[in-house]
């Protein structure tokens, strides 16, 4: 059953659990019986672990890399080799 939150103007905040038909935009205070308003929130459907969301957030940024740092081989080095895929043309 889920929980509603609702705020008393005096006593403040306080949670119910309801079902979906008894929850309305009212409810009243167990503490001292006046009507309180419900509070609308916004809900937290996952959660994880702070150093996931810094890594995922580090990945969204583009790494700019030069074909030295990924093949180990200089800029026109192609040039000289020989082609292994006769499929893919020489640039």
């Amino acid at each position: 059953m889920p929980q509603y939150e609702f705020c008393c103007p005096d006593c403040g905040t306080f949670q119910l659990q309801l079902t979906m038909k008894e929850a309305s935009s009212a409810a009243v205070c167990p503490a001292c019986g006046q009507s309180a308003v419900r509070v609308y929130s916004s809900v937290s459907v996952m959660t994880m672990e702070q150093s996931l969301r810094r890594r995922m957030e580090l990945g969204a940024q583009p790494q700019v890399k030069r074909r030295e740092e990924i093949t180990g081989l200089p800029l026109h080095s192609h040039q000289h080799q020989p082609i292994t895929r006769p499929w893919q043309a020489g640039h």
